[in-house]
């Protein structure tokens, strides 16, 4: 995956790496995430495609909460920077089922014009 990164066909906002490191110390994401996200060309996209991602998919924050920062709308917004510039993104994401307050990520992405697959996907593509 890191030659993915490097020929800016794989990236990620630093809501990854810090989601990452919410787990163990041994898992392979966590380690993999940080170093890789420090080597990309575009690490953040203005806060502005969050507001645009919420003005598409409100119901992609939890029902009373207002905060903005939440990790699945900085991801969106992230992929929905490339998906203006008329790139072809696909979110990979395990968060695909339902949820009883809010709409899933995967669901959102199909609302703005992407698509997505789950890692398993991902990696069964790509053959790594």
């Amino acid at each position: 995956m890191w030659g993915l990164a490097r020929t800016d066909e794989l990236g990620f906002p630093a809501c990854v790496p810090a989601r990452c490191h919410e787990f163990d110390d041994s898992n392979y994401a966590g380690s993999w995430a940080a170093p890789v996200h420090a080597t990309l060309k575009t690490r953040s996209v203005p806060h502005s495609f969050q507001t645009d991602v919420l003005a598409v998919c409100p119901d992609l924050l939890d029902l009373g909460s207002d905060e903005e920062e939440q990790p699945a709308v900085e991801l969106l917004a992230y992929a929905y920077y490339f998906h203006q510039q008329g790139q072809a993104v696909r979110l990979v994401t395990e968060e695909s089922g339902p949820h009883p307050f809010r709409m899933s990520l995967a669901e959102a992405a199909t609302v703005i014009g992407m698509t997505c697959l789950s890692m398993g996907e991902f990696i069964r593509e790509r053959r790594l």
